[in-house]
């Protein structure tokens, strides 16, 4: 079955307790597997740090063609679902008040009256009174994007892990 991560627990019952890996013995701290994040201990104990208990870590093994355990690792659910984006500075579009999209990908005669499309531009302008104090989190009209504090990804940079690439969004 496929998972999907969108900002609240899972029932684990399905979740695989072995992957085996297909090349390479080389296993970062971040990686996606069918929608879902797969974590490493550095990982894990780092989100712990800034929110302890908040998010659902299952565990599993990585093995080897052979059945040989390469790594102990975790499947990440983030667990803090949040309407985080800027209402006033967001440029996307909020179709059937449900999710932010392009413009362009609004079908004819669903603009809303008086919305400009402007092509190029249009972005989420995220809200830090409505972060508040999380670290990490999915926001609930943002199906891709997996958000972090800015403190949460110095202190990911600052123990080297790896695996993951960081994106700065704008907020106010």
């Amino acid at each position: 079955g496929r998972h999907c991560d969108i900002g609240r627990a899972l029932k684990v019952d399905h979740f695989s307790k072995q992957l085996r890996r297909i090349s390479g013995k080389n296993i970062p701290d971040f990686d996606r597997f069918h929608g879902l994040s797969i974590v490493s201990d550095k990982f894990k104990s780092i989100v712990e740090e800034f929110e302890p208990g908040v998010h659902q870590f299952v565990p599993f093994q990585i093995i080897e063609k052979g059945g040989d355990v390469l790594a102990d690792m975790w499947f990440m659910v983030v667990c803090n679902r949040l309407d985080t984006a800027d209402r006033e500075h967001t440029t996307k579009l909020l179709f059937l008040g449900r999710t932010w999209t392009f413009s362009r990908h609004v079908p004819e005669g669903h603009l809303p009256d008086g919305f400009v499309p402007r092509d190029g531009e249009e972005k989420i302008v995220f809200n830090n009174a409505q972060v508040g104090d999380h670290h990490l989190w999915r926001d609930k009209h943002e199906a891709t994007m997996i958000l972090m504090s800015d403190a949460l990804v110095e202190a990911l940079q600052r123990e080297g892990v790896t695996g993951i690439e960081f994106y700065e969004q704008e907020s106010v």
